[in-house]
């Protein structure tokens, strides 16, 4: 069985513009005018998520 990665081993493999646009991405992600209603993901996904059921 493969090991366990150490915590934070990817992180630190990331370059610093990396790493911003990871922290602006999970900031920008908490407002709401930047979510997807979960009904309009289904219906823009119906054709994939029918052959998964």
């Amino acid at each position: 069985m493969p090991e366990e990665p150490d915590t934070g081993e990817l992180w630190n493999e990331l370059t610093p513009e990396q790493i911003q646009d990871l922290e602006t991405s999970y900031t920008e992600s908490f407002h709401p005018e930047n979510l997807i209603d979960h009904d309009e993901v289904k219906k823009e996904h119906a054709k994939w998520l029918d052959s998964t059921l």
